[in-house]
């Protein structure tokens, strides 16, 4: 293994970037605790298919423990799943959900899809 001259053209090294960051999750969750402290139920978004879900999730378990609250795990493939989703959160009157953005390779446009569909089902909940 040796350095690589550029990362444009490596030669015979192997590159790449990954990041796996499940350990934010828990400050995910404790600055969404500090925003909304009354919201004892979070729904956590996840898309089962992403590699990083059983780890984030642990640590979102593990997370939500620590700060005395229960989590109502929400499993979306698709953006398409988004309008079944926020229709549980406001019937189950969740007050805060977090997760991280999977569906898209254009983030932006997801992130404006689900704030969307929260504002047309007549309530946004808290994210972070």
């Amino acid at each position: 293994m040796g350095l690589v001259t550029s990362l444009t053209r490596p030669g015979a090294n192997v590159t790449g970037v990954s990041i796996l960051n499940q350990e934010l999750e828990s400050t995910r969750l404790e600055r969404l605790v500090q925003v909304v402290p009354h919201a004892t139920t979070i729904a956590f978004l996840v898309n089962p298919k992403s590699l990083t879900a059983d780890p984030k999730l642990r640590e979102m378990e593990n997370a939500a423990r620590m700060f005395n609250r229960h989590l109502s795990v929400l499993n979306a493939r698709s953006e398409s799943e988004f309008e079944s989703i926020f229709a549980t959160v406001e019937q189950q009157r969740i007050r805060g959900l977090a997760g991280k953005n999977h569906y898209r390779r254009d983030r932006a446009s997801a992130r404006r899809k689900s704030a969307d569909v929260a504002a047309d089902a007549g309530r946004v909940p808290d994210r972070v």
